[in-house]
């Protein structure tokens, strides 16, 4: 979620950061009110399409789409990004923002062809206004591999892939979520295509690394094990997985317990 100033309006600010906070802890729907009212204090002294005004509804819509509640988010994020095309134009940081959210929407709601083509065109005008190693176009890059191995293009998916992972250790270091995010996804790729000891490789080591970084029981280093267990049973290692499967079902047990389930 974007940040906001408090030179027009000091509540709406402060209710952006509360709202900003509860997202961050995994509380949407507790940040949906508060974001509803900093959106009507803004409206109070900003016009419609004011770039604050338009932050605002950026971040309700990303709030929607936590809540999984994708056509709603879809609809303010193509509003949105009309607007920022008007008021600060195509290749504006802010507007491939609200395209590359608006691909995330389009996905949710089953328009794979739209969102691919967004991504895309995202990718390539981040490419061109930010350059090719920074976080945003690496996100954009990261999205197209995904878009190419969804299609089936496993040997492009492969190569972008690990253009994204090599330039992510290098920007923002190898026990880095989204990282290991990158490298997760190519290791997925690796299995697609009977790959399976390179596979086993890549996804032992973001399981280690999601186990130190974000712990036990957190579902990135859950879906690692359970990628890992995969890798083992093509591998033919049957014993190595079973004994992995019973550490996720005990994990998966103690996530299910913290959160009062």
């Amino acid at each position: 979620m974007a940040s906001l100033t408090h030179e027009h309006d000091p509540v709406a600010w402060l209710l952006n950061r509360a709202a900003t906070h509860l997202h961050m802890r995994g509380q949407p729907g507790q940040a949906l009110p508060l974001l509803r009212r900093a959106h009507d204090l803004r409206l109070r002294h900003l016009d419609v399409n004011h770039p604050e005004t338009l932050t605002v509804v950026n971040d309700i819509a990303a709030v929607r789409r936590s809540l999984d509640e994708f056509e709603q988010a879809l609809e303010l994020d193509e509003d949105t990004l009309r607007r920022r095309r008007e008021v600060l134009g195509e290749d504006h940081p802010d507007t491939l923002t609200s395209a590359n959210n608006l691909a995330w929407d389009l996905m949710g709601v089953g328009d794979r062809e739209r969102a691919r083509a967004l991504n895309l065109d995202t990718f390539q005008r981040r490419r061109r206004v930010l350059g090719d190693d920074h976080p945003r176009t690496l996100g954009s890059a990261h999205n197209v591999a995904a878009d190419l191995a969804e299609a089936g293009d496993h040997h492009r998916a492969l190569l972008t892939y690990r253009d994204v992972v090599r330039r992510r250790r290098a920007l923002l270091g190898e026990d880095h979520p989204h990282t290991l995010l990158s490298t997760a996804n190519l290791a997925g790729v690796l299995h697609t295509i009977g790959e399976h000891e390179q596979a086993q490789e890549l996804n032992r080591d973001t399981f280690r690394r999601r186990r130190r970084v974000l712990g036990d029981t957190h579902p990135a280093t859950l879906s690692s094990a359970e990628d890992l267990v995969a890798d083992l049973r093509a591998l033919g290692r049957n014993l190595e997985a079973q004994d992995l499967d019973q550490w996720i079902v005990v994990h998966l047990r103690e996530m299910d317990g913290a959160l009062g389930r």
